[in-house]
Formats: structure tokens, sequence, C-alpha cells
């Protein structure tokens, strides 16, 4: 199989179960291992064979604007759009991290993978 790997498309967004989480927002990080066929963009160089990862970062920042209380949620959300908007998916492997969460220590993020294969 052959993969696009996208990481660490950035985003500030509203989600958490503290209410300062949703007024003052924090900084998140997507990152996607898609897998699918891209023999033909290779061969002809065509972006309409191609997953065009412009498009892809617009589609995460559409689900990052809805506020959400889980991360887990939003990654289903953002699999959910993903999968819809390019059925050429064969795998695909979401990360959602969150930076910072508000605990009593030290963490450089939470993270959740959600993973599909079809």
């Amino acid at each position: 199989m052959n993969y696009l790997v996208i990481e660490n498309m950035r985003y500030h967004a509203f989600h958490g179960v503290m209410s300062n989480e949703n007024m003052i927002g924090g900084e998140y990080s997507v990152s996607f291992k898609i897998g699918y066929d891209f023999e033909k963009a290779s061969l002809t160089d065509d972006i309409h064979a191609a997953i065009d990862y412009g498009y892809v970062y617009k589609l995460v920042e559409q689900e990052m604007r809805q506020s959400s209380q889980l991360i887990e949620h939003v990654a289903q959300r953002i699999q959910t759009s993903m999968l819809k908007n390019f059925p050429s998916i064969q795998s695909l492997e979401t990360i959602v991290c969150k930076y910072n969460p508000p605990i009593e220590g030290v963490m450089d993020c939470a993270k959740v993978i959600l993973n599909y294969n079809s």
C-alpha cells in the first residue's frame, strides 16, 4: 500500500470540558497517514488523481471550528469527513493532539489515534 503522510496541521480551537477551554481555546494539531492507490497521480502528475492536502487542511479546519468536549469526538468527526470526501482512501490513521491540556502537571499533549481499514 502507498501512503500520504500529513503531519502536524496546527489549529487554535475551543474544545474541552473546562469552561476556560471554551472561552480561551487551545492549540491542537492533526496528522494523517492515508493509504490509497496513488499510482495514477504519480504517473500523470495530475492533482485530480491525488489527495489535495490543501483541501484536507480546510476540511479539518471546518471540523475544528465546531466545539466539542472530547478530542475523541473531534477525531471521529474529522475521520468521517475525510472518508466521505475522499472515497479512494483504503486506510486512514487520524491523530489529534491537544497541547498543554489543563491538568495538574506538565504534559506536551494528549493524543487520540483512530484507525480505519476498508
